[in-house]
């Protein structure tokens, strides 16, 4: 993984289906995104979540955004972890820092 900070790239979009489909449809199309690159919406009308669930989300009433990590020093079957770690410390900051009651879908 080369990302020394996590945003130095940040994309953003008032509206979005999905800020995880725009970051696969960047992909696809060759845009050279950032390790550490984050695609941030103001509002999705089609989250992801995993096994296929969706969810919609209202504009400026959660934080909606896709990271783009390429953790090569953790094997395929490791690599959940880290999506863990980052949701959770941020949860941890805006609970204990901004004193915002957040949770993790």
């Amino acid at each position: 993984m080369s990302a020394l900070f996590t945003g130095k790239n940040i994309v953003h979009f008032d509206r979005v289906s999905s800020t995880n489909t725009v970051l696969s449809e960047m992909l696809s199309n060759t845009t050279p995104l950032a390790d550490g690159s984050v695609i941030l919406a103001d509002e999705q009308s089609q989250g992801r979540g995993q096994q296929g669930s969706f969810w919609e989300a209202s504009p400026h009433k959660n934080i909606t955004l896709s990271l783009l990590y390429r953790p090569e020093f953790l094997t395929i079957e490791k690599q959940f972890y880290l999506s863990i770690a980052v949701s959770l410390g941020i949860s941890d900051f805006l609970d204990e820092q901004l004193q915002q009651k957040s949770q993790i879908k």
